[in-house]
């Protein structure tokens, strides 16, 4: 059983990237708030350059709920938001 956490969160958000941040790898909650706004979570490929979805698309009130739990690896992680709103976000990790 896993007791590490880990927690990174992000408030008013305007459409988007974020710049890159490093997830540790496991189950990772993420929560996404703020009217009509839609984002990805989406990770850093292989090639070192592209990033890439790893989650549907979130958008707080819609059939997702703004949540989703998720198994991530190790690696840089960004979120693009992609329809306008100020979006809150918060990716949280989930102990075993």
């Amino acid at each position: 059983m896993s007791s590490v956490t880990q927690s990174v969160q992000f408030k008013n958000l305007g459409i988007g990237n974020t710049a890159a941040f490093t997830l540790k790898g496991g189950k990772y909650m993420v929560l996404v708030s703020g009217a009509g706004a839609t984002i990805n979570l989406t990770a850093l490929s292989t090639d070192g350059v592209t990033f890439m979805q790893t989650i549907p698309p979130l958008t707080p009130g819609a059939s997702t709920g703004g949540y989703a739990t998720v198994d991530l690896a190790p690696g840089q992680y960004r979120i693009e938001v992609t329809v306008a709103g100020s979006v809150f976000v918060s990716i949280s990790s989930v102990p075993y």
